[in-house]
């Protein structure tokens, strides 16, 4: 049993995550650094990777609040 499992997603969370990456001036590097996580999770997410990579839902849930963002499906 995985104590950190990913929540559904909504469709084209990556692009999400991307955009509001972008928009607040960001770099991937420095979005995982804010959050203290692994910038290939990061990039994994971005890319739509968030379930093959094994990203854990407290990240998701890290980037929703830090980029006032909406990824998690209802």
């Amino acid at each position: 049993y995985d104590d950190d499992q990913l929540p559904y997603l909504v469709k084209g969370y990556g692009k999400r995550v991307t955009e509001a990456r972008q928009a607040a001036g960001l770099q991937t590097g420095d979005l995982a650094e804010e959050l203290d996580a692994e910038e290939s999770d990061v990039l994994a997410i971005e890319q739509g990777r968030a379930t093959q990579a094994g990203v854990g839902g407290s990240l998701v849930a890290k980037l929703e609040a830090f980029l006032d963002v909406e990824l998690v499906a209802d």
